[in-house]
C-alpha cells in the first residue's frame, strides 16, 4: 500500500500505474479484483494534506517572492539611468513652461524674499553686539524667527517653481505660525521671550520620554544616564520657575495670556491675526491625513474632483504665494521696528508695495488659467451636443427585423 501511495504522489498525470503482483490479497488478481479496490480519504487525511501544503507554502512562498522581487528590481536598475533621464527631461520641460507663464509673479516673490533676507541680515549685523550687551532676548528670538522665516519662504518658492501648490501652502502654514509668535513676543517683551527660549527644556524632556518609550521597538541607542538626568533636572527647574502650566505645548504663553493651557489660536487672537484662521485651516489639510486633504487640492481647477493629483500642476499658487509674502513681511517688519529709523521705514514701505503687487500678479495669472479651463469645458460640451445621433441604415434595420421574425416563426 505504501508503494501505491508513492505512485499516486509521484504521478504527474491524471492516471497512475499499479503493479498488481505486489497487491497483498488472498484472491487471484483479476480485473474484478482491481475494480473492487477502493481508495478512501477521510477528514484526517485531508487535514494532513492541508498541513503538508501549508508547510511547503510557508517555506517556498517567501523564497519565491524574494527571488522574484530581486529579479524585477535588477531589471529596473539596469534601465534606471534611462528612466530617470527621461523623467528629468519631462520635468525640465514642464518647469520651463511653468516659468514662462508665471515668470513675472515668480520673480516678484523671489525678489521679495531676497529683500527680506537682506534686511534681516543687515539688522542682525548692525545690532547684535549691542543686543548682547543689553541682554535683549526679544532681539535674539526675533532674529532667529526671521532667519527661519526666510528659509521657509525659500522652500515655498522652490515648491511653487516645481508646480507643487499644495505643498507650498503647507509650508506657508509654518510661516504663519512664525509670524504670529514673533508678533506676540515683540508685543509682550523680555519676560515672555525668556520663557519661550526656556521652553526648549520642556520639549527636550518630552522628546527624551518618547525616545525611551520606543527605542527598543525602533532599535535606537540608549541615552547615557547622565544625559537623561541632565534633561530631567533642567525640566524640573523650569517647572519650579514658571509653574506647572509651563509643561504644556504653549506653556511659555500661559502666564501672559492668564490661561492654564493656551492654544495657538489664543496667541493668534492676542495679536489680532485670528482672521487668518480659515486660511490656516485650509493649509492644515495639506499637512494632516484628513478626508478634506484628499478631496480638495489647490492644484486642480474647477470641478476636477475625479482627478487623483499625484504630481505637479500649473496652477493654484496664488494662496501660498500671497500668504508667504504677507507672513514674511509681518516677521520682517516686526523685527525691524524693534529699533526704528528712517532706513527701516523705507525698507518696510518697499516690502509693503511689493507684497501688494505679488498678490495682484499671481491672481491675474490664476484667473486667466481658470478662464481658459472654463472655455475648454464649454467647447467640450458644445462638441458633445453637436455630434449627430447614430441613425441605423434601413438595410441594417431590415436585416434585424428579418432575423427576429425568423426566430418567432421557429
Amino acid at each position: 500500500m505504501n508503494e501505491l501511495v508513492a505512485s499516486i504522489q509521484n504521478s504527474e498525470r491524471n492516471t497512475f500505474e499499479i503493479a498488481t503482483d505486489d497487491l497483498q490479497t488472498d484472491k487471484p488478481t483479476t480485473a474484478d479484483t482491481i475494480s473492487a479496490i477502493k481508495l478512501e480519504l477521510d477528514d484526517s487525511d485531508l487535514q494532513l494534506l492541508q498541513e503538508e501544503v501549508s508547510s511547503v507554502m510557508s517555506e517556498e512562498y517567501p523564497k519565491t517572492i524574494d527571488e522574484t522581487a530581486r529579479l524585477i528590481l535588477r531589471k529596473i536598475r539596469e534601465d534606471a539611468a534611462t528612466t530617470i533621464r527621461e523623467n528629468q527631461t519631462v520635468r525640465n520641460k514642464f518647469e520651463a513652461r511653468l516659468r514662462k507663464r508665471w515668470k513675472k509673479p515668480f520673480d516678484l516673490l523671489e525678489l521679495f524674499a531676497l529683500l527680506a533676507l537682506e534686511a534681516g541680515a543687515e539688522f542682525n549685523e548692525e545690532y547684535r553686539a549691542l543686543a548682547a550687551e543689553e541682554n535683549d532676548l526679544v532681539f535674539e528670538v526675533l532674529t532667529r524667527l526671521h532667519a527661519r522665516g526666510c528659509q521657509v519662504a525659500s522652500e515655498v518658492l522652490t515648491l511653487i517653481k516645481a508646480g507643487f501648490a499644495d505643498g507650498a501652502h503647507s509650508r506657508w502654514r509654518t510661516l504663519h505660525e512664525l509670524a504670529v509668535v514673533a508678533i506676540f513676543l515683540a508685543k509682550h517683551g523680555h519676560a515672555v521671550a525668556e520663557q519661550y527660549l526656556d521652553h526648549e527644556f520642556v520639549e527636550a524632556h518630552k522628546a527624551a520620554i518618547q525616545h525611551e518609550r520606543y527605542r527598543a521597538a525602533m532599535g535606537l541607542e540608549v541615552f547615557p544616564p547622565e544625559t537623561l538626568a541632565s534633561i530631567e533636572a533642567a525640566y524640573q527647574e523650569a517647572l519650579s520657575r514658571y509653574g506647572s502650566t509651563f509643561r504644556h505645548t504653549y506653556g511659555w504663553a500661559s502666564s501672559t495670556l492668564n490661561k492654564a493651557n493656551p492654544t495657538f489660536n489664543d496667541i493668534e487672537r492676542d495679536v489680532e491675526l485670528e482672521k487668518w484662521r480659515p486660511y490656516y485651516k485650509m493649509a492644515s489639510h495639506n499637512v494632516h491625513a484628513g478626508a478634506k486633504g484628499i478631496a480638495f487640492r489647490l492644484g486642480l481647477v474647477g470641478d476636477q474632483k475625479t482627478v487623483l493629483l499625484a504630481g505637479s500642476t500649473n496652477t493654484g499658487f496664488t494662496d501660498p504665494a500671497q500668504g508667504t509674502a504677507i507672513s514674511l513681511m509681518q516677521i520682517t517688519v516686526t523685527l525691524l521696528l524693534t529699533r526704528p529709523n528712517l532706513d527701516v521705514f523705507v525698507h518696510c514701505e518697499m516690502l509693503k508695495t511689493l507684497q501688494d503687487e505679488i498678490g495682484r500678479e499671481f491672481l491675474k495669472i490664476q484667473h486667466s488659467i481658470e478662464e481658459e479651463h472654463a472655455a475648454m469645458q464649454r467647447e467640450h460640451l458644445a462638441e458633445i451636443n453637436e455630434k449627430p445621433k447614430y441613425v441605423a441604415k434601413r438595410s441594417v434595420i431590415r436585416k434585424v427585423v428579418k432575423y427576429f421574425s425568423g426566430l418567432r416563426k421557429t
